[in-house]
């Protein structure tokens, strides 16, 4: 076989052995950034898979389809960026990502948020990193989950 065949095949290979889902979420992210995005695997030797995974394991009973674990993800990640800002400014971040709610399911939710957002300050405080967008897949293990984060604290 031809170097140049062995080159693809090897290439092909490290291709399939992305973590499922890492190439949908590359691609969304590059298609919904205003400016270019580099994807450089993991920053300061923490994944943030790894890290949200362990922010919502108390959560998890309640994640028993994909579906439901994309939903906890998805309220997840808000409140784990509205905890990245000063208190006195989560209020307001909150009231305007809750205003396109339905006002019976404002409440339940909102409350579900703060106690998020608490466990980041108490558990996670010294993780500053922004999350960016999150993919959930299914696997014959269970679910996988990628999450594409800012490189930098803020």
């Amino acid at each position: 076989m031809g170097a140049s065949k062995s080159r693809r095949r090897a290439r092909s290979r490290s291709v399939q052995k992305q973590a499922p889902g890492m190439e949908t979420l590359q691609r969304r992210v590059q298609q919904t950034a205003s400016e270019k995005v580099t994807f450089t695997g993991v920053t300061g030797g923490i994944k943030m898979s790894e890290v949200i995974e362990a922010f919502i394991e108390p959560y998890l009973d309640w994640a028993n389809t994909e579906e439901n674990l994309r939903k906890l993800v998805s309220i997840a990640g808000l409140a784990w960026n509205t905890a990245l800002f000063p208190e006195e400014q989560r209020a307001e971040l909150l009231d305007d990502g809750f205003a396109t709610f339905p006002p019976e399911a404002r409440a339940g939710l909102r409350a579900f948020v703060e106690e998020l957002i608490k466990r980041k300050d108490q558990h996670f405080s010294d993780i500053r990193r922004t999350v960016v967008d999150f993919e959930v897949r299914t696997t014959k293990e269970g679910f996988y989950l990628s999450v594409a984060s800012s490189p930098n604290e803020v």
